[in-house]
């Protein structure tokens, strides 16, 4: 059995310059966006509004490269189940219905915890391994068929050896990053894991 070590990260390549994510469901939300294809950019707190008395700043400004743009409020239920809260919700939608302007609420439910875990483990590998090129062919080759991780580790470590798995993984791991390898990404990572070689980009999200 191999561990996966999680990390945390604080580098994104879409994002726009400006302030940290302010809660951790944000923080969630960030790596969704990062690996959704159709996103081009995101900006946090893009712009305060004035909505019927109430000033709002929404979380998140969401770029599409089909030229949409959406605007996100991410937000725990907890806290949109507080009157007061409702109440300023009513307003802001209110207020982008009128200015016919797209907005989305986002909450925990949205956020699948396992899917996060995975994206925050496999976004540490989307830059290209420097030995990209002496395992990623047979990878491919390999994967003609749908195998486990622990099937394709031990047919690549009969070929480059036992110690060869230090190196297969980041490869490997950086494939299923830059899906060309895909995964259910709503199941925990293990070595059980089922690889399927990837014809097309598959991206996530709420859209």
């Amino acid at each position: 059995m191999y561990n996966f070590l999680f990390k945390n990260l604080t580098k994104f390549c879409k994002k726009s310059p400006s302030s940290k994510s302010e809660s951790s469901l944000e923080a969630k939300f960030c790596y969704f966006l990062e690996f959704n294809d159709d996103v081009v950019s995101y900006k946090e707190q893009p712009f305060t509004i004035n909505c019927d008395g109430t000033l709002y700043t929404p979380d998140f400004l969401v770029s599409y490269f089909n030229g949409d743009e959406i605007i996100y409020e991410i937000k725990h239920l907890k806290i949109l189940s507080r009157e007061k809260q409702k109440s300023k919700m009513n307003k802001v939608v209110n207020y982008f219905l009128r200015k016919n302007l797209k907005f989305k609420i986002i909450t925990e439910r949205d956020l699948n915890t396992t899917e996060f875990r995975n994206l925050k483990f496999l976004y540490r590998y989307m830059d290209t391994p420097t030995n990209y090129d002496t395992y990623s062919e047979k990878i491919k080759n390999l994967l003609s068929n749908p195998k486990k991780i622990s099937e394709v580790l031990f047919t690549m470590n009969s070929g480059y050896g036992k110690n060869s798995v230090k190196g297969i993984l980041p490869v490997l791991w950086h494939m299923i990053a830059k899906k060309h390898v895909k995964i259910d990404l709503k199941k925990p990572l293990s070595t059980s894991t089922i690889l399927f070689l990837n014809e097309k980009s598959r991206s996530w999200l709420w859209y």
